[in-house]
Formats: structure tokens, C-alpha cells, sequence
């Protein structure tokens, strides 16, 4: 029995204009096809700028594709952009029970869910307080907190997310690592081949903006390597 998709990205393409008025684009994706499957922990490999944040950005469905289609199956859950659908002039308590309303969390759940992201995030008194009073710091602790307050079904990652300080970055490194095992699919782009190694079981290579390789992980990170050097 084949294994169930989770995400299916057929002929996806994403061109970046700059202003609305402007007649300037780039093309940043070009004819992107695959398939996400629940069991699989893909990496995500190319030099920087071959569209591997705005592809995640794509599957998490923050930025829409300018031709192709994106099917999910399942709760999509992105550690990408800590200011991403936080707004400045609410509370991270507030912003969070937002959230969890919007992702249908019951109202007796949410509650103890606030209590634990607040505990995790650790930022004491700013939790109740407007978000534009936190340091960048404090808003990714709150925005990691938050997205890993909830078991994972689809769990997108980029290298670039901000962890904080030492402290916090142990801390979530932990999770992240339980998260890692529990997810039903991951994606996860990074520039640390270790890391890729020691998680993903397969990796996918963007080159010129478009998909250079689908296969295993060892020889997903040979071919990268042996690119860029």
C-alpha cells in the first residue's frame, strides 16, 4: 500500500514582482513538481537564492504560486518568519489564543495551551504586553513556542529561523529534536550537512530554480557539495 501524501506540488511556478505598478519580475520558481508523503523528512539543499524559503514559504501557504497547484492533507505547521501573522499591537498571549482559535483548538484546551507557551517562552512580564515591545529575541521565542504548542502533522523548517539567546536555543533544540520524530512529514532546509544527515531520509536539490535532484539524502548532500565547490 503506497504511502499517503500529505502535500502534492504539481508544475508550481513563483515570480517575485517588485511593486504594483512596476513591470519589474524575477522568476524565482520554475515548474516545481513532487509529492510529500506522511514518513518522509526531506531536506532541502541549494546555494542561496535558488528559492528554497520561498518554496517553503509556498507549502506553508503564506505566499500563493503564480501558476501550478499545491493539495495538503493535514495541518501545515512553519517555523519560517517569527513576525509572520503576529500582530504588533496585541499581546503574545493574545496573539497566540488568536491563533489557536483560528487553528480550532476547543476553548477548554486553550487555556492550558496559553500556560505552556507562555512557561516554554519565557519572557515574564512581556508576555502580556503589546508585541511591538519586544525584542526580535522575544518575538521568535514566542513564535517557536507557539508552533510547537501543538503535535505536528506537516512541519516545515528553515535554517534561518532566529532561536534567541544560548539559553533559549538549547531549550528549543531539545523539542525540536522530539518534534523531529514525532512529525508525520518534515521539511527542513539547511546548510548543515550533519543536521540533514542525522534527520532526513531524502533530500531535494534547487538549482536555477527549478528541481536539480529528488533522492536519498547521502547522495542528495554528494551532489550539492560537489555543485558548489
Amino acid at each position: 500500500m503506497s504511502a499517503t501524501k500529505v502535500i502534492t506540488v504539481s508544475n508550481l511556478s513563483f515570480i517575485r514582482k517588485y511593486g504594483i505598478w512596476s513591470s519589474n519580475s524575477k522568476v524565482i520558481l520554475r515548474d516545481i513538481t513532487f509529492e510529500i508523503s506522511r514518513g518522509d523528512r526531506i531536506a532541502l539543499l541549494g546555494s542561496n537564492g535558488t528559492g528554497k524559503s520561498t518554496l517553503l514559504r509556498l507549502l506553508a501557504d503564506i505566499l500563493q504560486p503564480s501558476s501550478g497547484t499545491i493539495s495538503r492533507l493535514g495541518r501545515v505547521t512553519s517555523l519560517l518568519d517569527p513576525a509572520y501573522g503576529m500582530s504588533e499591537v496585541l499581546s503574545p498571549q493574545e496573539n497566540c489564543r488568536t491563533r489557536l482559535i483560528m487553528d480550532g483548538i476547543s476553548t477548554r484546551n486553550i487555556g492550558i495551551l496559553i500556560s505552556q507557551i507562555e512557561e516554554f517562552a519565557d519572557i515574564g512580564e512581556y508576555f502580556r504586553k503589546p508585541m511591538n515591545t519586544l525584542s526580535s529575541g522575544m518575538w521568535a521565542r514566542v513564535a517557536f513556542s507557539l508552533a510547537t504548542a501543538l503535535p505536528q502533522e506537516v512541519l516545515l523548517i528553515d535554517e534561518g529561523f532566529g532561536l534567541a539567546d544560548h539559553a533559549f536555543r538549547a531549550r528549543a533544540t531539545a523539542r525540536l529534536s522530539a518534534i523531529y520524530r514525532q512529525a508525520q512529514a518534515l521539511v527542513l532546509a539547511s546548510h548543515d550537512a550533519s543536521l540533514l544527515r542525522s534527520v532526513c531520509l531524502s533530500g531535494i536539490i534547487l538549482r536555477d530554480n527549478s528541481i536539480a535532484y529528488i533522492g536519498d539524502i547521502d547522495s542528495a548532500i554528494a551532489l550539492h557539495e560537489t555543485a558548489i565547490n
